[in-house]
Parts: C-alpha cells; sequence; structure tokens
C-alpha cells in the first residue's frame, strides 16, 4: 500500500512496515521501478550524517550528498535475487550464473558472487571478493581495447574454456599449459586466440611465463568469451586475453580471485555458464 504527499510518500509492505520517501533518494529509486525494480521496497526511512543522505531498502541501498549526488549499489547477497525477480539488464538463464560487480566507476574492486539455478530458482552458492582492471569498467557497450587501457568489460559472457598447470577437475574445455602456450595479442589470425610458439613477442601473452612466475596469475584460470566466438566475432583491437584467473589484484582488464576461489569456481563450471560483470548501477534495473 501506499500513499502520495506534497512532499513524498509513504509506502508499506507486510515485510517492511511504513517508510516514507521523498526527494533525490526517491527519485532513484523510482527510475529502478520502485518495489518492482532491482531495489524491492524501503525498509527505513532516509537518514543523514558526514554531508550525505542515504536510504535502505531490501536489496540495496541508495545515496546522495551535495558533491557526489546519487549512487547507488546492490548488496552482494541480493545478486542471484535479482535473476529469480528479473531485475538484472544482462541474461542468465544457464544451470550457474556468476557476478563481478564494483560499485562505482573507476573502482577496482568486486564482488563475486556464485549462483545456483535449483527448483526453478536462483540461489548463492558462494561469494567472495576480487579485484576487476586497473581502469575499473568499461561503460556498457564500450569496448575496452585496445587492452593496454586496462579496462574491464561491461556484460554478461560465456565461460567455455579453462586453463592452467593441471585440470582442478573442470567441466570446462582445459587448456593445460606448456613452455610454448601463447594468447594472442597481435592484430593477427591469432587475436584473442590461444595458440602455441617458440617466439615470445609483445603484445602476444606468454601464458607459461605467468602461469610459472611467483604470482601464478594463471595457474588456474577461465575465458571469458568477451570479444571471441561463441559470444560474438572478433573485431581487432577491441580487446583481448579477458580472463577469470588466479592472483587477486587489479589486471588489464581481467577479473582477478585467490587461486582456491578459481579451483573452486572450475570444479562446478560447466560450458555455457555465464558471467555478468560491470557496475551495479549499470547491471542492475
Amino acid at each position: 500500500c501506499y500513499q502520495d504527499y506534497q512532499g513524498g510518500a509513504i509506502i508499506w509492505s507486510p515485510a517492511t512496515g511504513a517508510q516514507p520517501t521523498w526527494g533525490a533518494t526517491r527519485a532513484e529509486w523510482g527510475a529502478r521501478n520502485f518495489d518492482r525494480g532491482s531495489l524491492g521496497f524501503p525498509t527505513a526511512a532516509e537518514t543523514c550524517g558526514g554531508g550525505q543522505c542515504t536510504q535502505y531498502y531490501q536489496f540495496g541501498k541508495v545515496n546522495w550528498s551535495p558533491q557526489a549526488g546519487i549512487s547507488y549499489s546492490q548488496f552482494p547477497t541480493s545478486y542471484c535475487e535479482s535473476l529469480n525477480r528479473g531485475t538484472t539488464k544482462y541474461p542468465g538463464g544457464t544451470p550457474r550464473v556468476s557476478f563481478a560487480i564494483a560499485e562505482s566507476y573507476p573502482s577496482t574492486h568486486i564482488n563475486f558472487v556464485n549462483c545456483v539455478g535449483e527448483n526453478g530458482a536462483y540461489r548463492t552458492e558462494w561469494s567472495t571478493s576480487g579485484f576487476d582492471g586497473e581502469s575499473g569498467f568499461a561503460r556498457p557497450g564500450v569496448a575496452t581495447g585496445p587492452t593496454i587501457n586496462k579496462f574491464s568489460p561491461t556484460g554478461s559472457f560465456t565461460i567455455t574454456d579453462a586453463f592452467g598447470v593441471g585440470n582442478p577437475g573442470t567441466a570446462l574445455n582445459y587448456i593445460a599449459l606448456n613452455p610454448y602456450s601463447r594468447w594472442g595479442g597481435r592484430l593477427n589470425g591469432n587475436y584473442n586466440k590461444y595458440f602455441e610458439s617458440s617466439a615470445d613477442i609483445f603484445p602476444d601473452e606468454n601464458m607459461w611465463y605467468y602461469a610459472t612466475r611467483r604470482q601464478g596469475d594463471y595457474r588456474q584460470g577461465a575465458v571469458i568469451n568477451y570479444n571471441r566466438e561463441p559470444d560474438s566475432p572478433i573485431t581487432m583491437n577491441a580487446g583481448f586475453a579477458i580472463f577469470l584467473h588466479s592472483n587477486p589484484v587489479a589486471t588489464w582488464g581481467c577479473i582477478s580471485l585467490s587461486e582456491s576461489d578459481i579451483v573452486r569456481y572450475l570444479r562446478t563450471a560447466a560450458p555455457g555458464d555465464r558471467l555478468i560483470m560491470g557496475v551495479g548501477a549499470d547491471v542492475f534495473r
């Protein structure tokens, strides 16, 4: 139930009681389709302090300040629920869907949540924290390339291939790396593809080097099908070597987690699983 007033409205639901909404935070809530959108119902009135105002909702919060304006964030605990509610802007539709979500541009920190579908609904299987590109996420529809710009792509991408120094038990097509393993960065027929060569020519990536150096970036990983089949044709210089890999530091566009989390992901992954990634405000409705 709701009642509108000159200065705002009072919203009531059995789960959240009666809560007032007004001003810029109400406008943002409305832009996200009110209670039918990704935020759900308000759970408390707006509170102000420390130079900003905040209103909490069932699935996220909205902040406002005179300096920064409006900002929005979704609670990681509600990412999987957003699939059930139809409030993601990108497709899921597979038995497992993962999210890699930053709260703002150009944040390099992400929440990673793995969702599994059971009995017609998704539930949270596990979650952790990690990193995206050193420049944060590119805006929706914007190519990340050239890769040296260090952006991660926004969107929904399939996962079909994995790689590393030894198969941890994944159903994905697994590439066992060796001293000749390369990923194409030069603008030729190998661009954004795995190939083997004794030559070590930048910007082709020497995957064996990254797998065996102390940081172990490519000891285990999966290929995010950005700018490559089966998700799309390859566009030269639009970005290459976008991986989900070990070594949790900001990268040139990959999503990186701890090695133990990558192994945990790989052991339950299946060809065609999806990864939805980007800044929350541009991923959820």
